[in-house]
């Protein structure tokens, strides 16, 4: 973390080397509010109309909810590609955590309903499908997509004996977790029990205490996990980013309560280096506050309008199915760094395994781990590796 101020520095490792960018920031983000229809007068087409531009960041936004949000992109998109004369160029959609989910989805709507094919979809540290993310004492996949990601902490921390953590070979250090996770640990959990080896075995794997992990049932909720892996230093694990740690300022507690430090810290110098570099580079002047992060937005997002089926979680791997099936030519690039315990690089495997993809379209798909977290890319190592993975990517699915 880089102490304040903080510094704009240039990017050795900009993806402008192969392609040009446009950034979109949802509603209710960034500088994007919604346009009420109750004040101001404007003049369109010899034609006057009523506009109001909320500068009110909580207000509920007609695009917060699922089908919503990717509803409204797409039409800007289509409007972009229109008004820019770029309907011939190769189009990629990036898109991080919940962007990861939105470009999914966006995939196939932007070619149903739009016309419009895409070259390729990179999505880093996606949410795929929520029913493998949020778990509860029923659940399975959840945990088991957790597991590889606490061995990696704990083997970075020094704390597991199990896994010895090599930086070059993240995935390739947490292959018996990986292994373990997918045959005694699920089956356990499916049969309702876990013997005492297989919490030991865990116990080694996480460096968690086994009398805490048989209490957990084996179900370990990474806000216990970020709290206890070095409680007897005084430190927490990000959730964000397990290999980071921070001064755990509730120590008496058991379970991680409120947001991760990590990004409430790191919110500060990215929100600065912003504000200063659109004011004093591009001369765009607003007072309007620059929301990396909206809580108003969650809770008041609407997931049941993005509910297919009766499993009460929203997905993104069907239409990504149908997307890939029905163009071919598209390839998915996907990025996770092994330590992030929010969209763990586990949950994406097994999305994948679970999409029963064709032959012809299997290779389509890349699973890319990286040395680092929800953001891999913040650690040097790992931004110049995507970079290089992203460039030969590009130049591929062209």
């Amino acid at each position: 973390m880089p102490p304040m101020p903080a510094r704009i520095v240039e990017n050795s490792k900009s993806w402008l080397a192969f392609t040009d960018l446009v950034f979109v920031d949802p509603i209710g983000t960034g500088y994007s509010r919604e346009i009420k229809q109750d004040q101001s007068t404007v003049q369109k087409n010899n034609e006057s109309k009523t506009l109001k531009f909320s500068d009110n960041p909580t207000g509920r936004a007609k695009a917060w909810g699922v089908e919503e949000d990717i509803d409204s992109l797409a039409r800007f998109i289509r409007a972009y590609l229109t008004q820019e004369d770029r309907w011939l160029s190769p189009i990629y959609l990036v898109g991080e955590s919940y962007g990861g989910f939105r470009v999914a989805r966006l995939s196939e709507l932007l070619q149903s309903d739009f016309g419009i094919a895409l070259n390729g979809l990179v999505l880093i540290s996606p949410a795929l499908d929520f029913s493998v993310l949020w778990g509860d004492e029923r659940s399975l996949w959840p945990w088991v997509a957790l597991l590889p990601s606490y061995a990696a902490t704990a083997a970075i921390h020094q704390r597991s004996e199990q896994t010895a953590y090599v930086a070059e070979h993240p995935r390739e250090s947490v292959a018996e977790a990986e292994q373990f996770a997918m045959t005694d640990y699920l089956t356990g959990l499916a049969a309702g029990s876990l013997e005492q080896d297989r919490f030991n075995l865990m116990s080694r794997l996480t460096g968690l205490d086994a009398q805490d992990v048989k209490r957990w049932a084996g179900r370990v909720p990474p806000v216990f996990f970020a709290k206890q892996l070095l409680s007897d230093k005084g430190f927490l694990v990000s959730l964000y980013d397990g290999s980071i740690t921070q001064i755990d300022p509730n120590p008496a507690r058991q379970i991680l309560a409120g947001g991760d430090p990590y990004l409430d810290r790191l919110n500060a110098p990215v929100t600065a280096a912003f504000n200063s570099y659109v004011r004093n580079q591009l001369n765009f002047r607003t007072d309007l506050p620059y929301l990396i992060l909206n809580e108003a937005v969650f809770e008041s997002w609407n997931w049941r309008s993005g509910i297919q089926g009766e499993q009460g979680f929203v997905e993104a791997v069907t239409d990504l199915k149908q997307a890939l099936s029905l163009n071919p030519d598209m390839r998915v690039f996907i990025a996770h760094g092994v330590f992030d315990l929010v969209t763990p690089y586990f949950a994406s495997e097994i999305a994948i395994r679970q999409m029963g993809l064709h032959q012809l379209i299997r290779n389509n798909i890349s699973l890319n781990i990286y040395h680092g977290g929800h953001m891999p890319y913040l650690h040097r190592k790992s931004l110049d590796a995507m970079f290089q993975d992203a460039g030969r990517f590009y130049s591929r699915s062209k």
